[in-house]
């Protein structure tokens, strides 16, 4: 039977010429099957394949998967949002959930998905409308994982899509207020190899999630205040000692001992 789940996956790499494969209920079948199927596939010439676990467990990226489901990451940060708990705490989820993984592999992160979208509502909602759902989404796409983004999150989509998904269809002219904040963080992502693959060191307190990403000469000061109360920040030495530009719109900063960050606000840094 393993023998024949593994010649079919094969069979879409060969014949449809996929990119990889989105693994449902990773931890059903035992991690010595994909082990054995993952190497497998891995042996065939011309293609580089993206294996994704539907799973928390770290313990699958020794079996070969690239990427596993932050499912802790998303509980965290909704009780950092809506009990109070600090933003510390990501801190040791990263190491938690990056336990088992080498530096290519990653955890996918997100503030909702098919799942959560049905049962707990839409990243609005959970994450403190706009302002709040782009704080916290900085902190998905910069921090330490692949942004994972659902259906309709990026237009601001007020309602949930629940299951079997047919009941209602996204109006995607009718939402426009954040969508250019999505494409705007996505593209920085996208342009910045400190960001996507540089080290992270952390300065998060009670209320800010705050750190650098640093790839050789390039680095990146991330600030985001995940409150819906203005925070006063204590800027690290090693921050307030460097010549920077703002991420965004690539004017000087001049950062003194501290900052002041609006509800939801959020700050990119980038060194000169």
């Amino acid at each position: 039977m393993r023998q024949a789940m593994i010649k079919a996956m094969k069979y879409w790499v060969y014949k449809a010429n996929i990119d990889g494969f989105r693994c449902d209920y990773a931890d059903g079948p035992p991690f010595s099957f994909w082990k054995t199927a993952i190497h497998d596939l891995r042996t065939q010439t011309g293609h580089l394949l993206l294996m994704l676990a539907e799973s928390g467990n770290p313990k699958l990226f020794k079996a070969g998967f690239n990427y596993i489901f932050g499912f802790s990451f998303y509980g965290n940060l909704k009780a950092i949002y809506n009990k109070g708990r600090s933003v510390t705490s990501i801190d040791s989820l990263n190491q938690k959930e990056y336990r088992d993984a080498a530096d290519s592999q990653r955890v996918v992160r997100y503030l909702t998905n098919h799942d959560v979208n049905s049962s707990d509502g839409t990243a609005l909602k959970i994450f403190g409308g706009r302002k709040g759902s782009l704080a916290a989404f900085v902190v998905v796409a910069y921090m330490k994982g692949v942004p994972f983004i659902y259906n309709g999150q990026e237009i601001g989509k007020t309602y949930p899509l629940k299951f079997p998904f047919t009941g209602k269809n996204i109006n995607w002219s009718a939402y426009s207020n954040i969508e250019q904040s999505y494409k705007k963080i996505i593209a920085l992502r996208n342009r910045s190899e400190a960001i996507r693959r540089g080290k992270l060191t952390s300065y998060s307190n009670h209320d800010v999630c705050a750190f650098t990403k640093t790839l050789g000469s390039k680095e990146v000061f991330v600030l985001s205040n995940l409150r819906n109360m203005t925070v006063r920040y204590a800027l690290p030495k090693t921050v307030e000692n460097k010549s920077w530009v703002d991420a965004f719109s690539q004017k000087s900063i001049h950062p003194g001992s501290d900052i002041t960050l609006k509800p939801y606000e959020y700050e990119v840094y980038q060194k000169r």
